[in-house]
């Protein structure tokens, strides 16, 4: 249920063009669970008991009570406007950045890697180069290779 005047009036009241009847004009239309209900149980119980003999009871409005209709019209019970929101004590003045404020220079923004991805070391790839064009020279001349040896190759 929608229990402010403004949410009642646009999603129940305008939309399905009824209007809630028997209402007691002195509690306020709102959230009864939010609120401290002046008479408190009793006034519930005088709710419920509205309910249970027809006189708090939805009513269906004709088109020209439906157009007419307006928030103060479709709130049950005594209705109070909303206060007007308070602005901001800087409202309509540019706004400095924080770092300007206190005299200093911006946060730098890091975008991306600061390194490439991989090292790569020219003078450690040429000495390997060099060391498995040895070891393939070796195997090349019919000798035993580091790896045959190692692993125990024995014919």
């Amino acid at each position: 249920m929608k229990w402010t005047a403004e949410s009642f009036y646009t999603h129940v009241a305008k939309e399905y063009a009824v209007c809630l009847d028997g209402w007691p004009q002195h509690l306020v239309f709102a959230n009864l669970s939010d609120h401290d209900v002046p008479g408190g149980i009793a006034m519930l119980q005088d709710l419920l008991s509205r309910i249970h003999r027809g006189v708090l009871v939805f009513t269906k409005l004709s088109e020209d009570e439906h157009k007419a209709l307006t928030v103060q019209s479709a709130a049950p019970g005594k209705f109070t406007p909303r206060p007007p929101r308070a602005q901001r004590r800087d409202y309509g003045v540019q706004r400095v950045p924080p770092w300007l404020r206190l005299s200093r220079p911006p946060r730098k923004v890091c975008v991306g890697p600061k390194s490439s991805e991989y090292v790569e070391d020219s003078d450690a790839y040429d000495s390997e180069v060099e060391e498995i064009e040895s070891v393939v020279g070796v195997a090349d001349d019919g000798g035993l290779s580091e790896i045959e040896s190692a692993s125990g190759f024995d014919d």
